[in-house]
């Protein structure tokens, strides 16, 4: 089996499980096994991309004493503080 027939079975259905013999992966083809990641990835995802951003708690106006890191609010007592 290669990586492209790989892919393919998947973007078929095929769902691999911890039995299926992947030792292929070990010495085959860079450029094949790139190109079977990207037609799996175009086809459950596409060319779509999520962001996630941070944004700075001290650029704002806030008390101090009531939050921590990350915004958590103080008077969680469960959650460990940074000094």
């Amino acid at each position: 089996m290669t990586p492209l027939e790989l892919a393919e079975e998947i973007i078929n259905g095929r769902r691999i499980t911890r039995q299926d013999d992947l030792s292929f992966f070990l010495d085959c083809d860079l450029d094949e096994l790139c190109e079977g990641a990207d037609r799996i990835r175009k086809h459950f995802v596409g060319d779509k991309v999520d962001l996630c951003s941070i944004i700075n708690g001290r650029s704002g106006t806030y008390d101090q004493q009531d939050l921590s890191l990350c915004g958590i609010i103080k008077r969680r007592p469960s959650v460990e503080r940074c000094q």
